[in-house]
């Protein structure tokens, strides 16, 4: 969720957490973060924020991501 109107999400657990949940390492997280920050879709605003430039393309990225569990 966006916090607020300025598009900046604050995590509320560690990276350590999202592998955990999704069991993946922590490196996959990091990838993933830096893939998306590379791109242009986000930028990291500290350790737990993460601000959204491109809210569409990370729509898009999300859809890619179900399209191909449902394979």
């Amino acid at each position: 969720r966006v916090s607020n109107a300025s598009g900046q999400v604050v995590l509320p657990v560690s990276r350590y957490d999202i592998a955990d949940y999704l069991a993946v390492s922590v490196e996959t997280v990091c990838r993933a973060l830096t893939h998306l920050k590379q791109r242009g879709v986000i930028r990291l605003a500290g350790k737990r924020t993460i601000k959204i430039l491109n809210r569409r393309a990370l729509e898009d990225r999300i859809g890619e991501s179900s399209r191909v569990a449902s394979v």
